[in-house]
């Protein structure tokens, strides 16, 4: 719609109950913030973040891969405007950020995500992480698959955490210059 000027915004809790113009009653009692010449958004949405992955910090994966690395992450976004996380990183910490989120120990928006994803064998994020030497990194989070039988059993392991959703890594192809399919996975 058209934005409202000198809007009001009443805040009950963690809801937004009331939007209006000036004549918008106001709770008696009510802690007022005064914004004007300002505009009020709604809180963003980032649909598809890797809480645990790259941020550019490849020269430093101690720290990259850190918690502190993490809840500064965490808070960053909130400072963007961004208040909900869809977590797409197959992340194994994932239930602890969670709990932790939950809790009040981090501070930072709402996550949902996935905690495994399917690949097919050799598929991607594998081929870049050999690139980048990361291969170990790996956890048992990532499921690769070349039958249906196998992608049955990989979803049916990563439902038993009752996740809000599966990544699917749908190709086999790799970035430009980068041919994982005969690589040796194992080592």
């Amino acid at each position: 719609g058209v934005p409202l000027r000198d809007a009001v915004v009443v805040i009950d809790g963690n809801r937004i109950a009331a939007v209006g113009g000036p004549g918008t009653e106001i709770p008696s009692g009510a802690d007022i913030v005064r914004c004007e010449g300002k505009a009020i958004l709604p809180g963003l949405i980032d649909a598809h973040v890797h809480v645990t992955s790259s941020s550019g910090g490849q020269a430093s994966p101690a720290t990259e891969y850190s918690p502190a690395t993490r809840a500064a992450k965490m808070k960053s976004w909130l400072l963007f405007g961004i208040t909900t996380i869809g977590d797409m990183g197959s992340n194994t910490v994932f239930d602890q950020l969670k709990g932790d989120l939950d809790a009040g120990k981090v501070v930072g928006p709402r996550m949902f995500g996935v905690k495994y994803a399917i690949t097919s064998p050799g598929g991607h994020p594998l081929g870049l992480g050999r690139e980048l030497r990361l291969a170990d990194r790996r956890d048992d989070n990532l499921f690769q698959v070349a039958t249906p039988d196998e992608a049955r059993t990989a979803v049916r392991k990563a439902a038993e955490g009752k996740p809000a959703g599966l990544k699917i890594h749908h190709t086999r192809s790799q970035f430009p210059g980068i041919s994982c399919l005969d690589c040796d996975l194992e080592k």
